[in-house]
C-alpha cells in the first residue's frame, strides 16, 4: 500500500530521495524518504511550499551522506542500544577497579528496568525523561513499602550522567545533560547518606539462632542449600569485615585457610601474629581488591576459617564444583535470603534517636569493627586490615555505636535523677 498521497510522489538525487505528501492527509507538508546504511529514514520539510520543500529535503539528504562519509552516526540509536554498548565498554575498561565496573553495571541493569528507556531515541533523552524515571523509582519503592534513599537516586543520576557523556563522545547525541543531580534532586537528597548500623552481640546471636532454625525447617534441598550457604556467608563476613563487593568477587585461590600449628616458620607474619596471636589458632588470609583500586591482604578470624570449611563440605554434598578459579559464594539469592531473615527476626531496622537505620550485608563489616574494638584491637590495626583509615572508622562505622552509647548513658542519668527526686 503506497505511503504517499496520489500524484504527489516524485524522485530526485538519482532517484534515491523520494519527496511526497502523506497519504493520511494529516498535513499538507512535504516529506522526504531515503535509504541509507541499511535502514530507511524519513523527515518532514515543515512546509507545504513544494519548491522550498525540495531545497530543504535535498539539503537533508546531502547532510546524511556527508555524515556517512565522515563516519558519523546517521541513524539515532535507542537508549537501550547505547546502554548495552556502554556496559560492554565498562566491562573492558581496565582503568576502573573491578568493584567499580561491577557497581556501574549493576546500577545500570536496575535503571534499564524502566521500560520507557528501552525505545526512546538517545538524542531525545532530556531532563523531563529522567525526571519521569525518578518518579517511577519512587512509585516502585512505595509499592514495596520502602523509602527511597537519596543516595540511591544520586547514584542513578551520576551513572546516567556518565552514560550520556559517553554517548556524546561516541557522537550518538550532540549535548550532555549538565548538573543532573542539582537540577533534579533537592539538596537534602543529594547530601543524604544511607545509614547502617551493626549488630550487637545479643542481636548477632539471635540472628544466628534464627538462621539455624530456618535451616532445620527448610523444605526441599534447594532451600536448605540456600539457607546453609547464607548462614556461613554471614559468619565469614563478620569474621573478615570484607566489603560486600570484595567478598562477592573472591575465588578459592584468593584465600588461605591457616592452622598455626601447621604453619611453616618461614611464613611467619609480624602483622598477622600481632593481630591474632593472642586470639586464635585458625584464621584466613584473603587477597582482595580494596576500594582504592589496590590489592589488600585481609586477615579473617577463626570463624571465617570454619565458615569456609563448612562451605566446602556443603558444596561437596551438593556436587558443586570447587576449583581455584571458581567463586566462593555462588548463590545469587543471598541478598534476598538475608532480607527475609532480617525481617523475620525484626532486625532489618532499628531506631537510634529519632531516626531508623537499616541493616543489610554491609552491616556485617560494621559488626566486625564493633567486635574488634570491643576485643581491644587497636583501630590502626583494624584500619590496616580492612583497607580503610581510622578516620573512616570513626566517621562511618563507629558513629552509630557512639550515638547508641550516648543515648544509653543519658537515659541512665535521667533515670537516676528521677529516682533521686522521687
Amino acid at each position: 500500500m503506497p505511503y504517499y498521497k496520489e500524484n504527489t510522489l516524485f524522485k530526485t538525487k538519482n532517484n534515491r530521495l523520494h519527496i511526497f505528501q502523506r497519504k493520511d492527509a494529516k498535513t499538507n507538508n512535504w516529506y522526504g524518504r531515503t535509504f541509507i546504511e541499511g535502514k530507511q529514514t524519513q523527515t518532514s520539510s515543515s512546509t507545504s511550499d513544494k519548491n522550498k520543500a525540495i531545497i530543504i529535503l535535498e539539503q537533508w539528504f546531502d547532510r546524511l551522506h556527508f555524515k556517512k562519509s565522515e563516519g558519523i552516526q546517521v541513524h539515532s540509536k535507542t537508549f537501550i542500544q547505547c546502554a548495552k554498548e556502554f556496559m560492554e565498554y565498562i566491562k573492558s575498561d581496565m582503568s576502573r577497579a573491578p568493584s567499580s565496573r561491577f557497581s556501574i553495571i549493576s546500577r545500570f541493569k536496575t535503571i534499564l528496568q524502566y521500560e520507557p528507556f528501552h525505545k526512546i531515541r538517545i538524542d531525545k533523552v532530556n531532563y523531563d525523561a529522567i525526571r519521569d524515571f525518578l518518579l517511577w523509582k519512587n512509585e516502585q519503592a512505595q509499592k514495596k513499602s520502602k523509602i527511597l534513599s537519596g543516595k540511591t537516586l544520586h547514584g542513578n543520576l551520576i551513572t546516567i550522567s556518565s552514560f550520556i557523556k559517553w554517548c556524546v563522545e561516541k557522537k550518538y547525541r550532540k549535548e550532555k545533560l549538565e548538573r543532573l543531580t542539582t537540577k533534579l534532586l533537592e539538596k537534602k537528597f543529594r547530601l543524604q547518606r544511607t545509614q547502617r548500623t551493626h549488630f550487637t552481640k545479643k542481636e548477632w546471636q539471635h540472628l544466628l539462632s534464627a538462621s539455624r532454625d530456618r535451616i532445620k525447617n527448610a523444605r526441599g534441598k534447594r532451600v536448605s542449600f540456600d539457607r546453609r550457604l547464607l548462614h556461613e556467608y554471614m559468619i565469614f563476613m563478620v569474621g573478615t569485615g570484607l566489603r560486600v563487593n570484595e567478598a562477592s568477587g573472591m575465588k578459592w585461590e584468593d584465600t588461605q585457610m591457616i592452622d598455626k600449628h601447621n604453619l611453616n616458620p618461614n611464613l611467619k607474619n609480624t602483622f598477622v601474629d600481632s593481630f591474632f596471636g593472642r586470639l586464635e589458632r585458625y584464621y584466613t588470609i584473603n587477597n582482595v581488591f580494596g576500594k582504592k583500586r589496590r590489592a589488600n591482604r585481609n586477615i579473617g578470624s577463626g570463624n571465617s576459617y570454619f565458615a569456609l570449611e563448612k562451605i566446602i563440605k556443603l558444596y561437596k554434598e551438593y556436587n558443586v564444583k570447587v576449583a581455584p578459579n571458581t567463586k566462593i559464594f555462588i548463590n545469587r539469592s543471598i541478598r534476598d535470603g538475608l532480607n527475609n531473615l532480617l525481617k523475620a527476626t525484626n532486625l532489618k531496622y532499628t531506631k537510634i534517636g529519632e531516626e531508623f537505620v537499616k541493616r543489610d550485608a554491609k552491616s556485617f563489616r560494621h559488626t566486625h569493627i564493633f567486635f574488634q574494638i570491643d576485643n581491644g584491637v587497636p583501630t590502626t590495626d583494624i584500619a590496616k586490615n580492612l583497607d580503610t583509615s581510622t578516620d573512616m572508622i570513626d566517621k562511618f562505622y563507629t558513629a552509630n555505636v557512639q550515638t547508641e552509647e550516648l543515648i544509653d548513658r543519658l537515659t541512665k542519668i535521667n533515670r537516676s535523677q528521677i529516682k533521686a527526686v522521687s
